[in-house]
């Protein structure tokens, strides 16, 4: 049956042989006629205004007419002027005008009806407009939105208004019932989604559990899940022979495969498959339609096996799904509590655009805010105390005026002072390393201004290990820190955080024999820190560069391959084959603006020399 208004429930359609683009042009034309409409009421309430002001005595009929608002809003309304008209004659003089002193609270007072008048007759509007194009779709009610307990949004979101309106009367703006709101456009369901679904949520699907490793690095235990390759092959044939082109339509042109044809015939995929690869000079996706007269067998054949194995590329992305700090069982042996992610995020400060660094450039991804719960450090700041480099000074900005303060004037008549030097109370908010590659903390002064101290004069000891805690990041910035002034003697670099790195001779790899590719069909990093993912060059973070990799075949790599993992990094994984080692390095191929490699080269190294060990 046919959408019955509110609370109505409509039978479910098919999606099936919709015209997506016709069905935009609907609500758009829908659109315009409701604003043409609206646009005629306006006119309506002016003449109604008018109307009022020569005779108070039909306040109630001027306001609207009652077919403008909906049954269900007028008593709300009514009421609401009632007690309008009831203030109208308490405020009245004697020759039945406003009083003098009563004008501006009248205008206010006729402005808000006029606006809860106004809002109720273009939510009636709205309201009507939708339930009439949701009765003549008719069984393709399922072209319209559904709420989160499974009813049409347009119900769920017009019973929580008419709650609001009723029991505290408030009319809610945040409901909306327009069309454009409650009706979508859904795309129709691929079979790979489908299949793919159901193979992780049934108890015998192939997706159903994913296996796990774990690893310990740095005190950190990490465990991370993926599914095996054996499992995933299977899914990516079975894909593949669903998605067969001479299956997809029957004999007497009738689709066959209704949702596995839409991954299929996808436009998206079809183009990407003739950009990535080599078809004699064809480019035409007429090639790949079974219907058409230029259709290539061989070439379909070959587009269905790239598109299954396109299709399971999500699901061979590893995830970390758990990070775990582990208190070493020896406390009196020195660790660090550094991670080589740590190590080269700090290694190469690289800028970022948070505006909080009176001046100076703030380190990208640094900035770690002061759980003040845990690691409060209030003090007074001096002038003396604050962070400068030989050509730059900090730079304190009046936030009333926008022009620059002294840090005196910022300290203020409550300011203490000892002598010349004038300090003022500030709570250590967070922690940064800059640019330069130098760390500060960032002080708040009295909740508008704030102040870059060095970490050499502030305490670290602050932000100690409490019980059986992670250390926290302020803590890992004060240990780098600390290590970088002064580091053990000997040493002049980070080295001293991968002390089983260590040179071991190996049979060096020729350029010629040396392979550096993404695995399978994914693309490689470039070594100035570029990678082209989703027909799109991005940022590469912790790339290799030439001299890196020329160091890895002196030390027996013949083989690089890049893995994309779909969130965080995996696992280095070192294999010895008979032409040399093989290198699987994983990296973080979404979301695009944080793709990259979170280990270094001494990470590399240390798999390296412990494989050679074994050997």
């Amino acid at each position: 049956m046919a959408y019955e208004g509110l609370f109505g429930i409509g039978d479910a359609g098919t999606l099936n042989n919709r015209d997506l683009v016709q069905e935009a042009r609907d609500i758009e034309k829908h659109r315009q006629d409701v604003l043409r409409f609206k646009e005629t009421q306006k006119g309506w309430e002016e003449a109604r205004a008018k109307a009022r002001k020569e005779n108070r005595d039909e306040l109630y009929d001027n306001y609207f007419d009652t077919g403008e608002i909906h049954i269900n809003y007028q008593d709300f309304i009514r009421n609401r002027i009632g007690s309008h008209h009831q203030w109208l004659m308490d405020n009245e003089d004697e020759s039945g005008n406003i009083k003098e002193d009563s004008q501006a609270e009248y205008r206010q007072r006729e402005l808000q009806i006029l606006d809860q008048v106004r809002a109720l007759k273009e939510r009636t509007t709205d309201y009507n407009a939708t339930v009439l194009d949701m009765r003549n779709e008719g069984t393709n009610i399922n072209l319209y939105k559904r709420a989160e307990d499974g009813t049409y949004l347009l119900d769920y979101n017009e019973n929580l208004f008419l709650e609001e309106l009723i029991k505290n009367n408030k009319i809610t703006d945040s409901l909306p019932v327009d069309l454009a709101s409650v009706k979508g456009i859904p795309q129709p369901t691929k079979g790979s989604t489908e299949y793919i679904k159901n193979q992780k949520t049934k108890k015998d699907g192939l997706l159903y559990n994913r296996d796990k490793r774990e690893t310990m690095s740095n005190n950190t235990k990490t465990i991370t899940a993926y599914y095996t390759d054996d499992r995933l092959n299977v899914i990516e044939n079975n894909i593949y022979e669903q998605l067969n082109p001479n299956e997809l339509y029957l004999s007497n042109g009738d689709v066959a495969k209704s949702t596995w044809i839409v991954d299929y015939m996808d436009k998206s995929n079809q183009t990407r498959f003739m950009e990535d690869n080599t078809l004699g000079g064809i480019d035409n996706r007429s090639v790949l339609d079974p219907l058409s007269d230029s259709y290539n067998n061989d070439i379909a054949d070959l587009y269905a096996k790239w598109l299954a194995k396109d299709l399971t590329k999500p699901l061979r992305q590893e995830e970390i799904i758990s990070e775990e700090y582990v208190k070493p069982e020896n406390d009196d042996e020195p660790t660090s509590i550094l991670t080589q992610a740590d190590v080269n995020l700090y290694t190469k400060p690289t800028p970022s655009d948070r505006p909080e660094g009176n001046g100076f450039v703030i380190a990208k991804n640094t900035y770690k805010t002061v759980k003040l719960n845990k690691h409060k450090d209030t003090r007074n700041i001096r002038e003396s105390d604050l962070y400068s480099t030989e050509n730059q000074s900090q730079v304190f900005i009046d936030n009333e005026t926008g022009n620059p303060i002294s840090f005196n004037n910022i300290a203020g008549p409550e300011a203490s002072k000892t002598g010349e030097a004038v300090s003022v109370l500030a709570t250590l908010e967070a922690t940064m390393q800059l640019e330069n590659g130098d760390f500060v903390g960032l002080y708040e002064i009295n909740d508008q201004y704030s102040a870059l101290v060095s970490f050499d004069d502030i305490d670290g000891g602050t932000f100690k290990v409490v019980k059986d805690e992670a250390p926290s990041q302020q803590l890992k910035q004060f240990e780098y820190h600390n290590l970088k002034q002064k580091p053990p003697t000997g040493t002049d670099d980070l080295s001293i955080f991968n002390k089983s790195a260590q040179e071991i001779p190996a049979q060096e790899i020729s350029e010629a024999e040396f392979i550096y590719k993404g695995v399978g069909a994914t693309s490689t990093p470039t070594y100035d820190g570029k990678i082209s993912l989703f027909n799109r060059e991005v940022d590469f973070s912790g790339h290799l560069t030439k001299e890196d990799t020329d160091l890895l075949r002196k030390k027996g790599v013949y083989k690089i391959e890049w893995r994309p993992t779909q969130t965080k990094a995996g696992d280095i994984i070192v294999d010895q084959e008979k032409n040399g080692i093989i290198l699987k390095l994983p990296y973080q191929s979404y979301p695009l603006n944080r793709v990259g490699f979170k280990y270094g080269m001494m990470d590399i190294i240390d798999e390296i020399n412990k494989l050679q060990r074994k050997s």
